[in-house]
C-alpha cells in the first residue's frame, strides 16, 4: 500500500492580527493575485499548509491546511492595505497559538527567520518540528483532530498516532475496488455515490465523518479516514475516484490496514459489516471501537 500522506508543500504567511481572527472564525484564507497561480499549482500537486506569522509582532500564530481551490463563490471581510487581492478559499485550523521562533531559518529564502518570511516555501523538517511546537503551544486547538507530521525527511520527527473520534462522529462505510481505495491515498481525496453525496454534505456540516474502506466482493477492510471539506468539483482535477461519483471532498487517511472484519452491524439488520453495502451507516459506539 502506498504512504498515508500525500506529500506536502509548506508555505509561511505574514498577516494581520485582525485578518487572523477573521481566518480562525470563518475558516477561509486569501492571497494576493501574484501567489494565487503557484498556490493552485502547489494544491492540485500536494497537501498544502501555511505557518501563519504576525506582521506585527513577528511571532508565529498557528497553521492550517488549505482544503479547497480558490473561489469566486466565497467572500470575507478582509484588510489589506495594498495590491490586489485574489479568490478566497477554504482552510481547517490545527490551531492558534503565540509562539517565539527567532531560532528557525529559512533555507529557501536567504536564510531569513521564518517568521519574517512572506508567501514563501518552507522545507519539510523544518515545517514539520515548527509544527510540532506551535501543536504544544496552542490555545485554541480545532476540531479537526490532532496533527501529524509529515514523514517526507529523514530528519523530519516520526508522526503523532492518530486520534481517536469521539462518540459524536458519525461512521459511514465506502465499498470500492482497490484502484479506486489507492488512487484516493495518494491524492487525498474521495467521493461518495451521487446518490449520497447531499447526506454526506448534511451530516459534514453538523459534525465530523469517518469513513471505513472496504473492497467490493470482500470483507476486508483497507482503512479509514477522516472527511475534510465538502464535496466541490475544484477536486475534481485529482481524478475521478469512481464510475457515478459525486464530486470529489477532501479525505485524511487516519490508519491503513488489511483486516477482515465479521461483526454484524446492527443498524442494517446485523449484516457483517464486511458484506454491507456501500454508504451504510455504522452506529457510533461501534464505529469508534472500529478505530480503535
Amino acid at each position: 500500500l502506498p504512504p498515508l500522506a500525500r506529500p506536502t508543500t509548506f508555505f509561511v504567511v505574514r498577516e494581520s492580527e485582525t485578518n487572523i481572527t477573521i481566518s480562525v472564525e470563518r475558516q477561509l484564507w486569501v492571497v494576493p493575485c501574484h501567489f494565487q497561480s503557484e498556490l493552485i499549482a502547489a494544491f492540485n500537486q500536494n497537501r498544502v499548509i501555511f505557518l501563519v506569522a504576525s506582521s506585527s509582532t513577528n511571532r508565529l500564530q498557528g497553521f492550517f491546511k488549505m482544503t479547497n481551490l480558490p473561489s469566486r463563490t466565497l467572500h470575507s471581510s478582509w484588510y489589506m492595505p495594498e495590491g490586489r487581492l485574489g479568490d478566497f478559499f477554504s482552510v481547517s485550523w490545527y490551531c492558534v497559538c503565540d509562539l517565539e521562533c527567532d531560532s528557525f531559518r529559512n533555507p529557501l529564502d536567504h536564510n531569513k527567520m521564518v517568521a519574517l518570511c512572506d508567501q514563501k516555501a518552507v522545507p519539510v523538517e523544518v515545517a514539520n518540528r515548527l509544527c510540532q511546537l506551535m501543536w504544544e503551544a496552542s490555545t485554541e486547538p480545532t476540531a479537526q483532530g490532532e496533527f501529524s507530521t509529515v514523514p517526507n525527511s529523514a530528519e523530519a520527527p516520526p508522526p503523532t498516532p492518530p486520534s481517536i473520534p469521539t462518540l459524536s462522529t458519525r461512521y459511514f462505510i465506502a465499498k470500492a475496488t482497490l484502484e479506486s481505495i489507492t488512487h484516493s491515498q495518494r491524492t487525498g481525496v474521495w467521493a461518495s455515490a451521487r446518490a449520497d453525496q447531499k447526506q454526506m454534505e448534511a451530516c459534514f456540516k453538523k459534525g465530523s465523518i469517518i469513513i471505513f474502506f472496504s473492497l467490493i466482493n470482500s470483507e476486508r477492510f483497507l482503512g479509514f479516514g477522516t472527511m475534510m471539506s465538502l464535496p466541490h468539483r475544484s477536486l475534481n482535477t485529482r481524478g475521478a475516484i469512481r464510475p457515478q461519483s459525486g464530486d470529489n471532498f477532501e479525505l485524511e487517511w487516519a490508519a491503513l490496514c488489511d483486516l477482515p472484519l465479521y461483526t454484524p452491524n446492527p443498524w442494517n439488520k446485523n449484516i457483517p459489516l464486511g458484506d454491507c453495502q456501500d454508504g451504510q451507516e455504522v452506529p457510533p459506539d461501534l464505529g469508534h471501537s472500529l478505530c480503535e
